[in-house]
């Protein structure tokens, strides 16, 4: 019983500013594959607020980390309440009316009784050929499924041909002496979904800003409280999707206070340069901040001086080597050349005086001058 939810749409458009992180522990513990279907999910640390998983019963194929034909309609979503949630927490995940006993659900695969496997994963499922990493499953269940289990046998149970199972409360997950298993939900006692508060916060992040000065961006974020936080990673993008990191600042751990981190990008893109922290934690967790754009125009910083008695142009403000060409205004090239920033000057001297077009580009900068020559 697939469900299609456009709701889902909703959370697919919002990935980039959506936080990603670890699976803090996060288990399946039972499952019903009777109308309607239901999963049981078990917190075994804090997770803190906001905190969005994913479900899929699609195939995952181990050699290849992928999910076998995964559209969007295939994946379902998790996200844990703004209070975050606490270990030992159990929360129930119903396709009837999308519900969850705690955070928000946008429902559920639907769990066939002919074999079956789900997936919860920390991280989407790329769009190209539903590529994820094993590093990214948090817990699967097998009943009879034909889609590969991860390497990492703490990762998954094999229940084998069952309609419904739950685990115990005693021993390892994985292990499927664990779990009652029966085809009938009048033959298992389900648990009561439980919401236990976090014992920690996450970082607060209470501003987050970039400023440009000259030709280098300035950023600064302030954090009211910080628990269990190592670092912060400072990342570049020029389309808002792919991000490099640029930077790292180290955290203030476990504190309270206000804090105030400041860091330079002083070699910023030509055009807009979007920004976002990674907010690193000591157990490898992480979250990503919200992200914040500067629009840097590096030809807005280039000046060319005229020195007719040296029959030179001086071009200053060019930060890397640049290719440049010399036009006539009826459009002949007269001259060109790479302008190097180490030595930023054009000379004219076999040019007849006049009006000339002056274009210069690289990855930094691209502009057209018109220059007077005498």
């Amino acid at each position: 019983m697939k469900t299609l939810l456009t709701s889902l749409i909703l959370c697919l458009l919002l990935l980039q500013t959506a936080r990603a992180q670890s699976c803090f522990g996060l288990k399946i513990s039972g499952f019903r594959a009777d109308n309607p279907d239901e999963i049981y999910l078990q917190a075994t640390a804090d997770i803190p607020a906001n905190r969005t998983f994913y479900f899929t019963d699609n195939d995952w194929t181990a050699s290849t980390e992928n999910f076998v034909g995964i559209e969007t309609s295939d994946i379902y979503t998790w996200t844990t309440p703004a209070t975050g949630i606490g270990a030992g927490s159990v929360i129930l995940i119903s396709s009837l009316a999308n519900f969850a006993t705690s955070g928000t659900a946008s429902g559920l695969p639907g769990l066939s009784n002919d074999g079956e496997q789900l997936y919860i994963l920390s991280a989407i499922p790329s769009a190209v050929e539903g590529e994820s990493p094993e590093s990214t499953i948090c817990f699967a269940i097998n009943f009879l499924g034909t889609g590969n289990m991860p390497t990492d046998a703490s990762k998954f149970v094999n229940l084998g041909d069952i309609d419904n199972a739950v685990y115990d409360g005693s021993g390892d997950f994985s292990d499927v002496a664990n779990w009652a298993r029966a085809n009938s939900v009048a033959n298992l006692t389900f648990p009561t979904p439980t919401f236990i508060p976090p014992t920690t916060l996450p970082v607060t992040l209470t501003s987050f800003k970039v400023g440009i000065k000259n030709t280098q961006n300035n950023l600064v974020w302030t954090t009211s409280s910080e628990v269990n936080n190592a670092h912060f990673d400072i990342e570049r993008s020029s389309d808002a999707t792919r991000f490099e990191r640029i930077g790292t600042l180290v955290g203030k751990g476990n504190t309270k206070l206000n804090h105030t981190y400041q860091f330079t990008d002083e070699s910023p893109k030509s055009g807009i340069n979007y920004y976002r922290l990674k907010q690193v934690d000591f157990d490898g967790g992480f979250a990503y901040s919200r992200i914040v754009l500067a629009h840097n125009d590096a030809s807005a910083q280039v000046t060319i001086r005229h020195f007719p008695e040296n029959k030179a142009l001086q071009i200053a403000g060019v930060r890397n080597i640049a290719p440049y060409k010399l036009f006539s205004l009826n459009g002949r090239l007269v001259k060109s050349g790479n302008m190097d920033p180490g030595s930023p000057v054009i000379t004219y001297k076999n040019i007849t005086s006049g009006v000339y077009i002056l274009q210069m580009q690289n990855s930094d900068l691209s502009f057209t001058r018109k220059i007077l020559i005498d």
